[in-house]
């Protein structure tokens, strides 16, 4: 927490990268920091007494910037006791749930999400935009859970709703987009989804900028699109001025950064650079080891993918056990 003053700790490299691209944020974080935090303080002892805090305000800006750094664990137990705090608030509830998705526990995000939306329908009405947050949110968790069709409908309702609530310039709206060229591309509609990426990539420069890191996302998705239709070399393009890109807004060890190493190790291994392709894929094991644990879904899918790597340089007992550390624990 207090790293921002500790350059060998762990969490240094997300302030950095935080601090240094983002200036009015950086004075109003550090001073929260540095007025609520002893610096001298153990790190663990703050932390208890942080999570043990009833301000709520101290314990939201500590959220928004755990979520800046990509820390999901540390995001979910600020979550948990702000909603402990406050039980009946949709919006902690929401939260949570966002909070538990992003550690990959989608069944459970799912139903926070399910209860959220009927709240919120019964509160703000069907076309608050609150409402339509939570029907976006909903989506993710199902099209996360592998249930596209369903999650395509879901998305495609609250892409119409959001257009007429907010116009379609708006970013949820460009969210929505995205999220649904997703959902299009996961069904094996390629080029359709290349369509709807190239068209809110265009959307989002302009809307919010080329270093953006909802941009960033659409270039990531679009190199997606792009490597599906075996194109892997145009989609290594992408995926290096994406990683780049996010390494300079993020930081190295970001989820979305570690997600570009992934997939630029996809490209590479689409192309036969095999050795190349596992060394990429080490690097990302590590990272999302450290970043979001050994048993989150994207860690083991890292794992499956170095197993592909190796498995094609003929070393074929690595592989193998690689293959059964990913299936004992998926």
């Amino acid at each position: 927490i207090v790293a921002h003053k500790e350059e060998n700790h762990k969490y240094y490299e997300y302030f950095r990268s935080f601090f240094a691209g983002n200036f009015g944020a950086c004075e109003a974080r550090i001073h929260m920091l540095e007025t609520c935090i002893d610096p001298d303080a153990d790190l663990q002892q703050m932390l208890v007494k942080m999570l043990a805090s009833k301000d709520e305000k101290l314990l939201l800006d500590m959220r928004t910037l755990v979520t800046e750094m990509g820390d999901y664990y540390l995001k979910e137990l600020l979550c948990r006791r702000l909603f402990e705090l406050d039980s009946d608030s949709l919006k902690y509830r929401n939260m949570l749930a966002c909070a538990v998705g992003g550690q990959g526990r989608y069944g459970e995000a799912e139903k926070l999400h399910r209860q959220c939306l009927e709240a919120r329908k019964n509160a703000l009405g069907e076309a608050h935009p609150n409402t339509l947050g939570s029907i976006n949110s909903l989506a993710l968790a199902v099209q996360n859970q592998g249930r596209y069709e369903e999650a395509e409908e879901l998305h495609q309702e609250c892409l119409e709703a959001r257009k007429n609530a907010l116009g379609e310039a708006h970013p949820y709206t460009l969210a929505s987009n995205n999220n649904l060229a997703n959902t299009v591309r996961n069904q094996g509609r390629y080029g359709e989804a290349e369509k709807l990426h190239r068209q809110c990539l265009g959307a989002r420069k302009n809307a919010l900028g080329e270093a953006h890191p909802d941009t960033l996302a659409s270039i990531n998705n679009l190199a997606l699109a792009v490597q599906n239709q075996g194109r892997n070399g145009e989609a290594e393009d992408l995926h290096r001025q994406c990683l780049e890109a996010r390494k300079n807004a993020l930081g190295e060890t970001h989820p979305d950064t570690l997600a570009s190493i992934n997939n630029l190790a996809l490209a590479v291994y689409g192309q036969g650079r095999y050795e190349e392709a596992e060394e990429l894929h080490r690097q990302c094991l590590e990272g999302r080891k450290n970043a979001l644990g050994e048993t989150h879904p994207y860690t083991l899918r890292t794992i499956h993918n170095l197993a592909n790597a190796v498995r094609e340089q003929g070393r074929h007992e690595e592989a193998e056990e690689l293959r059964r550390q990913y299936l004992e624990a998926s």
